[in-house]
């Protein structure tokens, strides 16, 4: 048996956190400062880092590949190493602690750059909604804090996790104001798509991470090329996409400098992502491959802010299949 099959489904790999601990951090913050929090986010990424074998692994892996895919792209100057894997690592602790200024509501409009964000408050409140594609590149929760300011706009955020409520338990303990809810789904159903688009009716968005694939619905997945190799992307997200009859947009929200964002908001579909049945299969691929070339083009633009620590391209679950060059 390889390394690939035996590494567990990123969605069995056991958290390294908990609510508790969050509800931890976010003691810290709001009584010792974000300072607290970021002089402990060193020694905690640290440990982490040197625990994390296979978290160092399959950061390594991703990024040697964007490295071979865009070896021009600042930040990746010559072949990645060690020191590059921490700085993966730091990247993504510095993001957890911004993470805490959105649930607290300590964003200011400021930090978040979003030229176009109009065009989805005008789409509010002509009772138009839509669907938000995502991905694990950058900090999505950043929206948390930006709709909170933005009363016409309210985003549902869906999640596979099996304890949303506790996470929406304690973003109302640390910002009672904030607007944006998650909801916790096993995997895309029917009815799953009935509550989303009558959500979608009223004019709301429903936010949609298509990187990762649902623990329920492994065998749903399109092995489409990424960064020169293929990976198993999840179909739901594309599906649900389609069955809301709405616009769909990209969204990514990368760091810039020091703790400003920048939201990047593209049309995806002006009107609705149409799946024509006869072509239903080539249609799906042909959109989950126009959406895997955006998230690589946007890899380029914040390399470190990939957080997906775990094989991208292998996953045992799958079919069977896997990439023959990670053999």
């Amino acid at each position: 048996m390889n390394a690939a099959e035996q590494q567990p489904h990123w969605s069995e790999q056991k958290e390294r956190g908990s609510f508790f601990a969050l509800r931890f951090m976010l003691f810290l913050y709001r009584c010792g400062g974000k300072w607290i929090c970021r002089l402990l986010v060193y020694p905690i990424v640290l440990y982490f880092f040197l625990t994390g074998t296979r978290a160092r692994r399959a950061s390594r892996k991703y990024l040697t590949r964007l490295y071979h895919a865009a070896p021009d792209h600042a930040g990746l100057a010559r072949p990645p190493g060690t020191r590059d894997v921490l700085r993966h690592f730091i990247e993504f602790g510095t993001t957890c602690i911004d993470r805490l200024d959105a649930w607290t509501g300590c964003i200011k409009r400021t930090d978040v750059i979003w030229p176009n964000r109009q065009v989805l408050i005008d789409q509010a409140r002509a009772k138009q909604g839509g669907v938000l594609i995502g991905t694990h590149l950058g900090c999505m929760d950043l929206l948390r804090g930006v709709a909170s300011q933005l009363p016409d706009l309210k985003i549902n955020a869906l999640v596979f996790i099996d304890h949303a409520q506790h996470f929406n338990r304690m973003f109302r303990i640390a910002n009672p104001g904030i607007t944006m809810q998650l909801i916790s789904v096993k995997s895309f159903t029917p009815d799953v798509a009935l509550m989303l688009a009558d959500k979608v009716e009223k004019g709301e968005f429903v936010v949609v991470l298509a990187d990762r694939i649902p623990a329920g619905a492994r065998d749903r997945v399109e092995w489409i090329p990424f960064l020169g190799h293929d990976a198993p992307w999840p179909t739901g997200p594309m599906l649900l996409a389609s069955l809301m009859n709405c616009p769909v947009f990209l969204i990514f929200c990368l760091r810039k400098t020091g703790r400003q964002y920048e939201v990047y908001l593209e049309h995806f579909e002006n009107e609705n992502l149409a799946l024509p049945r006869k072509s239903r299969r080539a249609a799906l691929q042909g959109a989950i491959d126009r959406h895997a070339r955006v998230v690589e083009r946007y890899c380029g633009l914040a390399p470190y802010q990939w957080f997906n620590f775990y094989d991208f391209w292998a996953d045992r679950h799958v079919d069977g299949k896997q990439d023959d060059r990670t053999r």
